[in-house]
């Protein structure tokens, strides 16, 4: 097929298109919101966004609801946090003054405790938004010692697909769909519950800002750049053939 300046213009503006669509986020918390509808009865007294453990009391656990849909996804979060080792106190804070829409964990040294968190209040969610997203998207602020990320994504008809990963120091990560354990990939857009655990050695700690699902995008805007100066060069010379 001949190329056109007709042609040439509209595939250079196409390829444009794609190059500047944005990403279609879906938030799954951006922890701006702390307070319980009902919590352990190990928690710290009128910290209701602060839990703290020992051996002494090894499990404490938020259970929170009437969340803003826009700011944790089904308007329901809980929090664990279990105590491992070591007799110094480890805590799990969300959203305080301290640490302002975050979640924080923090170990002294010798101690260690795990964090799981889950959002519990969806049915049958499509976490993809109709297949523009394809993985989770977790920014943070710091992580240290080699903090093992995982997450459980489960629908009630189609299973459960997991992913971990390690990695420390603030960046911002990626956990692909296509990368989890062997299953439907139904299970991402007939979501009922999304779970994270966070965990690590002796006297690590973690702060996240925010966990979404988004889109890995499969060409770089310098790469569709470059598409677009190769496309017009090869129009433009085509045309000029025809002059």
């Amino acid at each position: 097929m001949k190329m056109t300046a007709k042609n040439t213009l509209a595939a250079i503006a196409a390829l444009g298109a794609f190059a500047a669509a944005p990403a279609h986020a879906l938030v799954i918390d951006n922890f701006s919101e702390g307070g319980t509808t009902g919590q352990s009865a190990n928690a710290v007294a009128g910290q209701s966004d602060n839990l703290s453990v020992n051996t002494a009391n090894p499990v404490a656990t938020f259970n929170e609801g009437g969340l803003s849909s826009s700011n944790t996804i089904g308007g329901e979060r809980d929090t664990t946090i279990t105590h491992l080792a070591g007799g110094s106190i480890s805590t799990v804070e969300i959203n305080n003054a301290a640490f302002p829409s975050q979640i924080a964990v923090g170990n002294p040294p010798l101690a260690d405790s795990t964090v799981v968190v889950t959002w519990p209040g969806m049915t049958a969610a499509d976490i993809t938004e109709g297949g523009v997203n394809n993985g989770f998207l977790v920014e943070v602020s710091f992580i240290d010692l080699n903090v093992q990320v995982k997450f459980d994504v489960t629908s009630l008809l189609y299973g459960t697909r997991s992913l971990t990963q390690n990695f420390s120091g603030a960046s911002t990560e990626f956990f692909e769909f296509s990368t989890f354990s062997a299953g439907s990939d139904s299970v991402f857009t007939s979501v009922d519950s999304i779970v994270m655990t966070l965990d690590g050695p002796l006297a690590w700690d973690a702060v996240l800002d925010l966990v979404e699902t988004n889109t890995d995008v499969p060409v770089p805007g310098s790469l569709a750049l470059l598409g677009l100066g190769l496309l017009g060069m090869g129009g433009l010379r085509r045309l000029k053939q025809h002059v």
